[in-house]
């Protein structure tokens, strides 16, 4: 089921240009933003910027397929954290056994909806890794990105937090 929370924030900024998108649901920002400056500029070059609410509403389902095709970025672009993680643990076979089960399971490819579920995917496999850079490359700026990265986690959802404890 396609939850509309985070289209219909995002189509409110897009035509806005408010930020605040009046709920965050889980919290959800690391998709509404983005979507939202996709909403903007592709509705900008489709439509030349006008009515986009107005657009929305009579025909919703460009302003969908554009998001699930940002959840496909997201969870497309988790696919080589998935790889550097089973690498960093457990060698090179690890991480090439472990990238291709998570590229061939179904729902990855097939289920692709605007929520955060890529989204979350993509960002605490993030923070994770830059824990395990800098378990193995202490510094300031690794400590900087680490905390940058699970910051954006914690954006997509509330529960994503938990990284701390790898930090």
């Amino acid at each position: 089921v396609e939850d509309p929370i985070f289209a219909k924030s995002a189509m409110r900024i897009a035509a806005s240009g408010n930020l605040n998108p009046r709920t965050f649901a889980h919290p959800g920002s690391t998709l509404i933003y983005p979507l939202a400056a996709v909403y903007h500029f592709w509705h900008a070059a489709a439509h030349g910027g006008s009515k986009l609410e107005a657009q929305f509403i009579a025909e919703p389902a460009p302003f969908y397929l554009l998001g699930r095709l940002l959840t496909v970025v997201y969870a497309l672009l988790s696919i080589p954290l998935i790889y550097w993680i089973g690498r960093e643990y457990f060698g090179d076979t690890a991480g090439l056994i472990g990238t291709l089960l998570a590229t061939l399971h179904p729902t990855e490819i097939f289920d692709k909806q605007v929520r955060t579920d890529s989204a979350s995917l993509l960002f605490c496999l993030l923070g994770l890794w830059c824990c395990l850079r800098l378990y193995r490359r202490p510094s300031t700026m690794h400590q900087l990105i680490t905390g940058a990265a699970i910051g954006l986690a914690i954006g997509t959802k509330y529960y994503l937090g938990t990284l701390v404890a790898p930090l």
